[in-house]
């Protein structure tokens, strides 16, 4: 061919390869959306069917609901793991809605991090509640991350008739002892395992 005939066909080849790169892209892109529109949707419906069956435990409307999940997305916590605990929360009907996300935290940062279920976690804190001193006591052993003295104050108030004060202070530091756990973890991690964990976590 012609040396004009000969840019010609490299023009071609540039704008179809260019052309296909664009379309390949855009086509993932799509892909992507469509993959994160259907995941919202599944998030949706577990909400709306947990809120449904026994959200009146938590006393939240569906509303309400999304605006513990975005209260904990703004925690670092995804909308995902945070719909799954508020869901596992409901499912246990044993909490207060100003314990939402102290729970949800401690149980979304045990899943990413350390691989416990959300509903395990979310079982640890209602039999916190249920049976304070038992239950932190167990807790005390297994992890030696709750002092004596804590150990010891949550039996008192016990004794006292204070269920809800007693609860209430082991809720709290079985969160404190979540808490000092994952740090660990993230400390301990390399930082390519740090960051495919944090990656993960933002697919999901």
């Amino acid at each position: 061919p012609s040396k004009f005939g000969g840019m010609i066909q490299t023009t071609s080849s540039i704008m179809t390869g260019v052309f296909a790169t664009g379309l390949g892209v855009a086509l993932a892109g799509v892909i992507a959306l469509g993959v994160a529109f259907k995941e919202t949707i599944a998030e949706n419906n577990l909400l709306v069917n947990s809120l449904a069956l026994s959200g009146g435990s938590l006393a939240l409307s569906y509303n309400s609901a999304l605006e513990y999940v975005q209260a904990l997305g703004e925690m670092g916590v995804s909308s995902s793991k945070a719909t799954d605990a508020i869901a596992a929360m409901a499912k246990e009907g044993k909490f207060a809605s100003d314990e939402i996300l102290m729970i949800g935290k401690s149980a979304a940062e045990m899943s990413k991090w350390a691989g416990v279920s959300i509903e395990d976690t979310v079982k640890a804190f209602a039999k916190l509640k249920e049976k304070p001193v038992e239950a932190l006591t167990e807790i005390a052993v297994k992890t030696g991350m709750v002092s004596i003295e804590t150990l010891k104050m949550v039996q008192e108030l016990e004794k006292q008739g204070k269920s809800s004060d007693a609860a209430a202070l082991a809720m709290k530091s079985y969160a404190d002892v979540t808490e000092e756990q994952t740090a660990k973890m993230k400390e301990n991690y390399s930082s390519l395992t740090v960051s495919i964990i944090e990656l993960g976590s933002a697919i999901r």
